[in-house]
């Protein structure tokens, strides 16, 4: 089903009703006339809400999250959740749009106490509302059921990029965000970029990003011509400014470091004497069994 408020590109509405009906190759160029086709040229045409920003006063901050993977068993899934479970007590209201397998709960993932909108693009679940296919993963091996971006033909993105769009778009009439927050600066980062680019957006980098722009310049094609429009890309390191530039050329946004959190109720100082964390590390070694760590 897509948004009344916003009618479907052409092939869209077909994508969603029916899936993919040809067999596309994979790599070179997107074929004409498709949703790779036109990111990469720029012929999308922006959704831009009127209705932006109504109730800024209201001191509080809209902010609309996309994560292409389950918010959760990824360092990029974890850091989403962290992000949803204490977005509140910093004054913003989120929005969290992510991957889920089919028969999935995506909330459970998140905390019970968290007032975050949960909101879910379905993989093995198909049309209208789904995609026929594993999740599309950014590492080449998750630690669930996924299709390699590498592998996923231009039929498949074409409908991968289609079922998304009509996702946001929806979030972004009902949520009406202040900021959309990508994370990877990868597909859906451009297809923000360029479809609603009077909404300030941010990316976060998590590597894993651009090792797949390396391993895949055919849809690392699709994204180089829209990553100027984002205020700021976030990365994990200062190092990483650099392989960001290696990756994309001509004029980028600044980055900003942010380093790496780690959640203190499940990494925290032990209260149990020091000898007896010795002996269970020698017990651990001795039974060949892994490190211990967490609140050790």
């Amino acid at each position: 089903m897509t948004n009344p408020d916003h009618p479907a590109e052409p092939r869209s509405a077909e994508l969603l009703a029916t899936g993919p009906t040809e067999t596309s190759e994979h790599g070179g160029t997107p074929p004409p006339r498709t949703w790779a086709a036109r990111l990469a040229a720029g012929t999308i045409e922006p959704r831009d809400p009127t209705h932006r920003r109504a109730n800024l006063a209201r001191d509080e901050v809209r902010v609309l999250s996309i994560l292409c993977q389950r918010a959760t068993a990824t360092g990029s899934g974890v850091v989403v959740k962290e992000i949803a479970d204490r977005a509140h007590h910093h004054g913003l209201r989120l929005a969290q749009l992510c991957a889920a397998q089919d028969g999935e709960d995506p909330r459970s993932n998140f905390a019970a106490v968290a007032p975050v909108e949960v909101h879910s693009v379905r993989f093995k679940h198909g049309p209208p509302n789904g995609l026929p296919f594993p999740i599309a993963g950014m590492s080449n091996e998750m630690p669930y059921e996924s299709t390699r971006f590498r592998d996923l033909s231009w039929a498949q993105v074409d409908q991968y990029l289609a079922v998304w769009d009509d996702h946001i778009g929806r979030l972004v009439t009902t949520h009406d965000p202040h900021i959309i927050h990508v994370h990877h600066l990868w597909l859906l980062a451009a297809l923000v970029a360029q479809r609603w680019p009077a909404i300030p957006a941010v990316v976060s980098i998590h590597g894993t990003d651009l090792r797949r722009a390396d391993e895949s310049p055919h849809l690392q094609a699709l994204v180089q011509p829209w990553v100027h429009r984002f205020r700021s890309l976030i990365t994990l390191t200062a190092d990483d400014d650099g392989r960001v530039r290696n990756s994309y050329s001509g004029v980028l946004p600044p980055t900003k470091p942010l380093g790496s959190g780690f959640n203190a109720d499940l990494f925290r100082p032990s209260t149990r004497p020091y000898g007896d964390c010795e002996k269970s590390r020698a017990n651990a070694r001795i039974n060949h069994s892994m490190p211990l760590a967490g609140s050790y």
